[in-house]
């Protein structure tokens, strides 16, 4: 929880820290996953992002923007073509994704 609220006062790094504690004692629940990535992604911490996006993904996460952050971390981190698939392969997309999937493609934005 206290990893959450950090997120929500915009104290990125805290938050990571505590997140990372949390992990370190339950690693079980997917969105606390999701929150320790959509951190890192606010740091612009794209390489630790990806892989803890992922997994929150694949576990199940709900929270809203991971799937953003991690095309963004795909982008970011020259992986166009997985950003593409994971966008591409979503049934709707907000205007952050659409934009995301732009870059992805090489289109202007």
């Amino acid at each position: 929880q206290r990893g959450r609220l950090l997120v929500k006062l915009q104290r990125p790094e805290e938050a990571v820290r505590a997140l990372q504690a949390a992990l370190d004692l339950d690693a079980r629940d997917p969105e606390v996953w999701a929150t320790l990535g959509l951190a890192q992604d606010s740091l612009r911490r794209f390489e630790e992002s990806r892989p803890t996006l992922e997994r929150a993904l694949r576990d199940g996460a709900r929270s809203a923007g991971v799937r953003a952050a991690l095309a963004r971390a795909y982008v970011e981190t020259g992986r166009a073509r997985e950003a593409r698939e994971l966008l591409e392969g979503a049934g709707s997309l907000t205007p952050d994704e659409q934009s995301l999937l732009a870059r992805a493609k090489g289109e202007p934005r």
